[in-house]
């Protein structure tokens, strides 16, 4: 009986880690590969973003490259201590685990950048921006 239970034991911890999963996001239309079939038009923007020039684009780029660093230095200044929280939580004292903070918010933020880049980025390529250059998402 208990060499049944050891046996099943990978399963148990394949199911219980796959419940914490999040499925992916679905990925966008393909509209830069060479054999692409989706073309770009102006109904897939909104009336602001289309009135922009290419260098209004080109800042705007930067200031959500900019806010996108803010974001991510904030994410690697406390990494360590979290890391710390949970070595200790696995280890030696699970309580611990509470004290990591998950940053839901900030995930939701890094969520509506990359978006909004992709946006700009696609509007770029759509108005034909020379010298404008795009950052990836």
């Amino acid at each position: 009986m208990q060499s049944n239970l050891l046996s099943r034991a990978p399963l148990f911890l394949v199911l219980a880690l796959s419940a914490c999963v999040t499925p992916p996001p679905d990925l966008p239309r393909d509209i830069s590969s060479i054999d692409a079939t989706d073309k770009l038009s102006e109904k897939e923007f909104n009336k602001p973003d289309l009135e922009k020039s290419c260098s209004q684009l080109s800042e705007e780029i930067n200031e959500i490259a900019q806010a996108r660093e803010e974001l991510y230095s904030n994410v690697s200044e406390k990494r360590a201590g979290d890391q710390a929280a949970g070595f200790i939580g696995v280890l030696i004292f699970p309580p611990a685990l509470l004290f990591v903070d998950q940053r839901e918010g900030l995930s939701t933020q890094l969520n509506e950048i990359h978006k909004r880049l992709d946006t700009i980025n696609q509007l770029v390529k759509f108005k034909g921006c020379s010298g404008t250059r795009g950052i990836k998402a």
